[in-house]
């Protein structure tokens, strides 16, 4: 049986290693944006493929 320092360092050192474990998939969140050019950004996506005004168009609309 464990004294309750002990104990308390153990489930923090625990907690700590989940943690770093669980990390790296929540800061690779933010390259899965797709920012391809302003004008895109600005309609949030909504319809721009079908809005042809400038050549980043291709990218969401390729046929």
């Amino acid at each position: 049986m464990l004294n309750p320092k002990a104990r308390f360092l153990s489930l923090r050192l625990v907690s700590a290693g989940i943690l770093t474990l669980l990390a790296p998939g929540a800061m690779a969140a933010g390259f899965a944006l797709i920012e391809q050019s302003a004008s895109q950004m600005g309609n949030a996506y909504a319809g721009g493929a079908a809005i042809a005004n400038d050549a980043s168009t291709i990218y969401f609309n390729p046929a």
